[in-house]
């Protein structure tokens, strides 16, 4: 990979962040993965450490001791759409500092910072491009990924790491938590309705297509202090998309539903309700303002600089998951988990 040897990544029990340390090791990469609960499967070419990148010191003395680092892919973060907002700051603002502060210390060539197209907002409009401007929301998550990201493009910026950003749109594929395994036991359980008859569009992003666009961010220089919008090209209504997934998993496709503004009502009661007995809200405000956006995402930049091409699209990945949902025994097999 161009020079590239020697790659740590965060997140690496993660969705993402598994799937980018498989296809660097079978590049031939040396790859560092830091989780705080790192996979114990040996896999060849991926040295697995347990790393808590909210603990300064440990994150220097983990990238000391593996130096030299060519490059560092950033995809640990707390994603939900509720929680504590310490937390999130903790995790995905701090802990994004130590790592780049720790990369900038051993002279690490690329930093890949994962953000997302939150950062835009609930409501940015369409053909949504990289220039347009932050949209806070007030959902945790959504303001330390903004927080996160803008750290990332000041180090770039002073001159202290070469920093690309990657903004994923909404990540699908085997074993995704938000947009498979969730709604797959929804749907088991026969919990799953649509907010205003599911006409909402997601980015849909295939595992896949998203550690191409990684790749590219990774190793061209092109790449350097820019930002990227990582998509399939394609989105789709929430209705359309939820109904290919019940079929994958052998279910016929939802059909309840409930106007915008009740769910939104619904949710505000149970989050005010539900943490004073120690439960997490089934969905929040800003799960509903996301499922419900009106908003398409532009990848022409990731095309035109990157030559990005998005190769899977939505019905072969979610063949895919199928395939993949057969060999673990179908959907009765699913645990929710963290993403």
């Amino acid at each position: 990979m161009n020079g590239i040897k020697r790659v740590v990544v965060t997140g690496a029990a993660g969705f993402i962040g598994a799937a980018v340390a498989s296809r660097l090791a079978r590049q031939g990469v040396d790859v560092i993965a830091l989780d705080l609960r790192p996979p114990s499967a040996a896999t060849e070419g991926i040295v697995a450490v347990r790393c808590d990148i909210c603990d300064a010191r440990a994150v220097a003395r983990l990238v000391r001791g593996h130096a030299p680092i060519d490059a560092v892919v950033h995809t640990a973060a707390i994603v939900d759409d509720f929680g504590d907002p310490a937390l999130f700051r903790r995790v995905n603002v701090e802990g994004t500092l130590n790592l780049m502060r720790a990369a900038e210390s051993v002279g690490v060539k690329r930093f890949v910072h994962l953000s997302s197209i939150v950062v835009c907002g609930d409501d940015p409009g369409f053909d949504v491009s990289e220039e347009a401007p932050y949209g806070p929301s007030g959902a945790p998550y959504t303001d330390t990924k903004i927080e996160s990201e803008a750290i990332a493009r000041q180090f770039h910026a002073a001159g202290r790491l070469d920093v690309a950003v990657v903004r994923p749109g909404d990540v699908y594929g085997a074993e995704s938590v938000p947009w498979v395994v969730r709604p797959l036991i929804m749907l088991r359980d026969g919990l799953f309705l649509f907010f205003d008859e599911g006409a909402g569009l997601i980015a849909n992003t295939y595992i896949d297509n998203l550690v191409d666009g990684i790749g590219l961010a990774l190793e061209r220089p092109e790449a350097s202090g820019q930002v990227y919008t990582i998509t399939d090209g394609a989105p789709t209504t929430f209705r359309s998309y939820l109904s290919l997934l019940a079929a994958a998993g052998g279910f016929a496709p939802p059909k309840r539903s409930v106007p915008m503004g009740a769910a939104l009502a619904i949710a505000a009661a149970a989050e005010l309700a539900l943490p004073l007995v120690g439960q997490k809200p089934p969905f929040s405000r800003a799960a509903v303002r996301w499922v419900g956006r009106r908003a398409t995402y532009s990848i022409e930049k990731a095309r035109r600089e990157l030559g990005y091409r998005p190769m899977i699209e939505l019905a072969e990945g979610m063949e895919a998951i199928g395939q993949w949902l057969r060999r673990i025994g179908g959907p009765q097999r699913l645990v929710a988990r963290r993403a």
